[in-house]
């Protein structure tokens, strides 16, 4: 099984290996492009809260899946080329996931058992799916390692369990600082219901749950930064005023549960052999054993560990846990269907969340967890020499006929199942194949015999390989990466200079800014709100637009003013309007969407209060003044304002309350003008105006994390010094 993992992991290091950078959809079209920026800030050393190169400009770090503020981020980009840490950053938590499984079953299925169920899950379908969300599946990898730790700190006391203390807190700051919301909601789920097994199957002492509750806390205090960012980007997404529906979207059809025993003809695949072990399990757990003993103790050189029979039943009791947690979380990915899903959408924040099928990541995680218990079972009765009834082996067979007669009969069963998941006609028989190996090597190892487990090893690895990453997203993943250079020179832009900003309507829309293009419009899981309509001209000449990409897969959408396109589908935007300017007529408008169409745009802004301006019979005769933009950086302008009276500074960047201003060092207020962009009012005279933008949130956020990691350290400074102690003292005991 080592060797099988490290020949998985291998393969999966190919791109990292070979300079190569997946880019299949969100890789390619938001991660990369965002490290990019990301690791150009890091080595001029700004600051990257703020990305002028999507919408305008909008809050990045409060978007959440960058990651700027976790350590290895900041390692891997700051002193790695951007394809080998991207690759990195993709391929790390794999193997980091494999021991973190294995460390948590090792204690509850044995050494052997623990590695079956960490490569099941590590190699599983549901988990290799997600690593085109990085974040995703990074902050996944941080779930056994927390559950490893709550087992220490219920199993030890002192210095143990305030190591075990600061470790969870690190590891809750870690998954935090990653910066996935919805895949750290699945990780306190699966922490709580882990509790909920301690408490009722362990009834740990007070001590423990002080250090285990204590943890996260000090964990949410550390990974403050991000947590207050998140929450401010979501107040201002379009992702707030989400409905039900919209929550309820990429819901699992029950339907595609035919995936167990057809890979190819649904979403509820979870690997032929975890599935043959738990249908052997459930008829054969009654069957007298007990778990497999250390290598330590099999030499003698440790005592065996308490009451081997008991352990075989907590075991047992963790199995079953386990696939009443993994049923919960499949009723859970069946959102609108399942029932249980409506009681999420009743939650603050986390109400908002969609794609209800990425529950069936925490299923894999049930399963795995019982079928290393299964297959601890099974290697200790085969090394005992017992052989259990064939009658256990009725239903793993029973799962085999399934299958071919769903092969047999795919035509009907395929036009009968309604799932997002569509039929693959090429390799259709590979779950029969793969059910009926795994029958036999269970079979083989239920009389006794050791190829049988062996077997089931290899069978669970070709499940993988061809499954997993022979097929679909998973090759064009790990078998065909470009090379970062060549993928970015193919990407299309408009031809020729662009001067100001480009808005493509298509799903690429992100990757441009890899070719020094500005965006006014963008892709993001938390979409700036935004008050303009951008498929019009006014709006798109407001934003500084000088090409619009129309999307050709949304032929209704019109943009109206344009002309026809002149390089593909790119339109050329007539006299876009400079970034930064000066203006002395202002009107006010609660509809600046509507009210755009309704001025000219060259001499007239919205805003949202009147503002004493020079009055309405020298508009027109006074000239405006000129603004110069002298600095721009990421979250830090300044500009150069010659005014001949009272006039209002406008500048092309998207407005957000974190935006601060200062005319010649003195504070001034920043405005919502034109609906989504900001500006400030200056008086006559030559000044230098400065926009730096430092939100309350980030402020406040650094502090807090800053007070938790000095907590955390405090603790394993405390936990050092204590366990150095015992170990003097303990020196001192033996030689007197």
């Amino acid at each position: 099984m080592a060797a099988v993992s490290l020949a998985i992991l291998t393969m999966l290091a190919v791109p990292l290996l070979t300079g190569h950078v997946p880019v299949i959809l969100d890789l390619g079209n938001f991660h990369l492009p965002a490290r990019d920026f990301y690791a150009r800030c890091l080595a001029q050393g700004e600051s990257f809260d703020w990305a002028p190169q999507w919408f305008c400009g909008f809050f990045l770090v409060g978007e959440g899946q960058l990651g700027g503020y976790h350590p290895l981020h900041m390692l891997l980009y700051r002193w790695l080329p951007l394809d080998t840490a991207f690759a990195a950053e993709i391929y790390l938590h794999c193997p980091l996931l494999l021991i973190g499984m294995y460390l948590f079953l090792r204690r509850h299925a044995g050494a052997i058992g623990g590695l079956m169920g960490a490569m099941l899950f590590t190699f599983s379908v549901r988990y290799l799916s997600h690593l085109e969300h990085p974040n995703l599946a990074a902050v996944l990898a941080h779930v056994p390692w927390l559950l490893w730790a709550m087992d220490v700190a219920v199993a030890s006391a002192g210095p143990r369990r305030k190591l075990a203390c600061a470790g969870i807190g690190f590891l809750t700051a870690s998954q935090i600082l990653l910066g996935h919301p919805q895949a750290f909601w699945f990780s306190l789920l699966t922490v709580a219901a882990y509790a909920v097994y301690l408490l009722i199957h362990q009834r740990p002492c007070a001590a423990a749950w002080v250090a285990i509750v204590a943890g996260h806390a000090l964990g949410f205090l550390m990974g403050a930064v991000q947590l207050l960012a998140s929450y401010s980007a979501f107040a201002d997404s379009t992702r707030a005023e989400t409905t039900l529906e919209y929550a309820l979207a990429y819901s699992l059809h029950p339907k595609a549960m035919i995936g167990t025993v057809a890979p190819y003809l649904g979403w509820g695949y979870f690997g032929a052999v975890p599935l043959v072990l738990l249908l052997w399990w459930a008829t054969a757990r009654r069957t007298p054993w007990a778990p497999p003993q250390s290598a330590a103790e099999t030499a003698g050189s440790a005592p065996a560990t308490g009451n081997r029979p008991a352990l075989a039943r907590a075991a047992d009791r963790l199995a079953l846990a386990a696939l009443v947690f993994a049923l919960l979380t499949l009723l859970l990915a069946f959102g609108r269907l399942g029932g249980l899903y409506y009681l999420q959408t009743y939650l603050p924040v986390v109400g908002k969340f969609r794609a209800a099928a990425r529950y069936l990541t925490l299923t894999q995680l049930g399963v795995a967890a019982a079928s290393a218990v299964a297959f601890g079972r099974l290697v200790t009765l085969v090394s005992q020499g017992k052989k259990t009834s064939w009658s256990h082996l009725v239903l793993p067979w029973a799962a085999v006929v399934a299958a071919l007669l769903v092969a047999v009969y795919r035509p009907t069963v395929a036009s009968a199942i309604t799932t997002e998941s569509p039929a693959d006609g090429r390799l259709y028989y590979c779950g029969p194949v793969f059910l009926l190996a795994a029958a036999v090597a269970l079979t083989a190892a239920t009389r006794g015999r050791q190829l049988g487990l062996f077997a089931l090893v290899v069978v669970a690895a070709a499940d993988v390989g061809v499954v997993a990453l022979a097929r679909g997203h998973g090759r064009e993943l790990w078998h065909k990466p470009p090379v970062l250079e060549k993928w970015v020179a193919s990407l299309i832009g408009p031809p020729g200079p662009c001067p100001g900003r480009v808005y493509e309507d298509g799903f690429y829309s992100n990757a441009l800014v890899l070719r020094d293009y500005r965006m006014a419009s963008g892709y993001s899981a938390l979409n700036p709100r935004k008050q303009l309509d951008y498929h019009d001209v006014a709006a798109l000449r407001t934003a500084g637009v000088a090409w619009y990409e129309a999307d050709p897969f949304r032929p209704e959408v019109e943009t109206h003013g344009l002309g026809p396109p002149v390089w593909g589908h790119w339109c050329r935007v007539p006299q876009p309007l400079p970034r930064a300017r000066l203006v002395s007529h202002a009107v006010v408008s609660h509809r600046p969407g509507d009210d755009l169409k309704q001025i000219d745009i060259e001499t007239t802004v919205l805003v949202p209060r009147t503002l004493e301006l020079p009055p309405g019979p020298t508009f027109g005769r006074c000239p405006p003044g000129t603004a110069r933009i002298v600095a721009d950086r990421p979250g830090k302008i300044g500009l150069s304002v010659e005014a001949p009276g009272r006039r209002l500074l406008v500048v092309s960047e998207s407005y957000h309350s974190g935006w601060r201003a200062r005319v010649d060092g003195r504070p001034a207020e920043v405005l919502r003008v034109n609906g989504d962009f900001m500006g400030c009012v200056v008086e006559e005279g030559n000044h230098q105006v400065e926009l730096v933008f430092r939100p309350a949130a980030l402020v406040w956020g650094k502090a807090l994390s800053l007070a938790g990691l000095t907590i955390g350290l405090c603790i394993c400074a405390a936990a050092g010094v204590a366990r150095w102690r015992q170990t003097l003292v303990g020196a001192a005991t033996a030689c007197s």
